[in-house]
């Protein structure tokens, strides 16, 4: 079986882990009104219902860190939180609130992926211990309450905690979707796995597709040129994103599958540009441009580099002989929050046309009118494949031999209803 190429590759590190503890500090708030109705018998009880009211932790007392070939650790230390139960004993029901305090509470999460190549999230460990709980039972028969219940409730926390594992997963299903880049055109990314997730003991990497396609359109991941797939040499700063030249050429491909396309040479252009047209075989009206050939974008120390071959010829006049041009793209990109963004580009094209002087001023137009549409496609930037409110600052990219790295510090935003704080690692 082919091994999937590799457009995106993603790597966070420990230098990341404040941001990653405040991500886990707000997947323990989302525990807080979460209710299970599973019927547990304990000897004389039977717990029929199970409310968490409040959770409170100071973040001084979280660690995380990465657990080698597995996922992350979350230790938290000097728990509170209370708890509502419903129980039954002697045929009648009682309700009683359960506080928990100082409690020490251990969660391991394994990262791996589903049979779907999705990010899957799996509670692995989960251990509660030392601290305290209390009821508002007092006396012998209070002694045994309190022993039982919290002999449930130190059973049953790691229990609600992993019914909210599925709706992690959901949200980790939704990173691995399908990202739109351009809403009009209906071209999207496919941001499914390509390769198991990889955690060493100071880092994770994540390796996606990456590969552009417009929706509804079938595609052969394994046609397009791959090149090398990123490679991070370093875990100095808290993210790297690396994108492979696999990238860009499924762009290529796919807009060598979508043409041709057709332009206009509108009817109240000056006349002088219509003579230099004509010149070259190009009268006035609609006009056909097809690449002649899947364009080639090569990544080196020196940037990005593309050759781009198109015929273009009159749909008005199809007796005409097309016109060939090659043009020769040169960029430098960055990543900014969670976009790839256009910081310069240079293009060189070329017309073969007896007619020279009608060539060099047709030549400087196209290159005017490539370097405009360069502009408009990463008008907003291209969106990469990040969880909502993550991205990075502090950027600095890199180019090697078939793939780019840019590496810098995490910030993540959380958005709540009143209002928003961020973190930045």
């Amino acid at each position: 079986m082919a091994v999937d190429p590799t457009g995106i590759k993603l790597r966070v590190t420990d230098g990341a882990l404040d941001v990653l503890k405040d991500a886990g500090l707000a997947f323990l708030e989302s525990l807080v009104n979460t209710a299970s109705s599973d019927v547990v018998d304990l000897w004389i009880f039977k717990i029929t219902w199970v409310k968490i009211i409040s959770i409170e932790v100071n973040p001084d007392g979280v660690a995380l860190h990465f657990q080698e070939n597995s996922g992350v650790q979350l230790e938290i230390k000097n728990l509170d939180f209370t708890v509502d139960l419903e129980y039954e004993a002697i045929f009648q029901k009682h309700r009683t609130t359960i506080e928990g305090f100082s409690v020490d509470a251990n969660l391991g999460v394994e990262l791996s992926w589903s049979e779907e190549e999705h990010l899957k999230a799996d509670l692995l460990t989960c251990t509660i211990g030392a601290g305290g709980i209390k009821t508002s039972y007092s006396g012998i028969t209070g002694d045994v309450i309190n022993y039982l219940l919290t002999f449930y409730v130190k059973n049953k926390f790691c229990g609600i905690v992993n019914s909210a594992v599925p709706p992690v997963n959901s949200m980790l299903e939704r990173i691995s979707q399908p990202v739109k880049l351009h809403e009009g055109l209906n071209i999207s990314m496919d941001c499914s796995l390509s390769s198991n997730i990889a955690v060493a003991s100071h880092s994770i990497d994540t390796a996606l597709k990456g590969m552009v396609f417009r929706e509804g359109e079938t595609y052969d991941i394994h046609s397009v040129r791959a090149g090398e797939e990123p490679v991070f040499s370093e875990c100095d700063r808290a993210v790297y994103v690396g994108i492979s030249e696999f990238f860009f050429n499924s762009a290529a491909m796919m807009l060598y599958k979508w043409g041709p396309f057709q332009l206009d040479i509108p009817e109240k252009t000056e006349e002088l540009t219509i003579m230099i047209l004509e010149s070259v075989g190009l009268p006035q009206g609609a006009v056909q441009v097809k690449l002649s050939e899947v364009p080639i974008i090569s990544i080196s120390k020196n940037g990005l580099s593309a050759d781009v071959r198109v015929r273009a010829h009159s749909v008005d006049q199809p007796d005409r002989k097309p016109l060939p041009v090659m043009c020769q793209l040169n960029m430098m990109v960055d990543v900014k929050g969670s976009h790839l963004v256009l910081i310069s580009k240079d293009v060189k094209c070329e017309i073969h046309h007896e007619n020279t002087i009608s060539s060099a001023l047709v030549n400087i137009g196209l290159e005017v009118g490539i370097e405009s549409i360069l502009e408009s496609w990463f008008d907003k930037g291209v969106q990469l494949p990040l969880p909502e409110g993550l991205g990075l600052t502090q950027e600095k990219v890199e180019y090697h031999d078939g793939f780019l790295v840019a590496r810098g510090t995490l910030k993540f935003t959380k958005h709540r209803e009143a209002d928003s704080s961020v973190l930045t690692a």
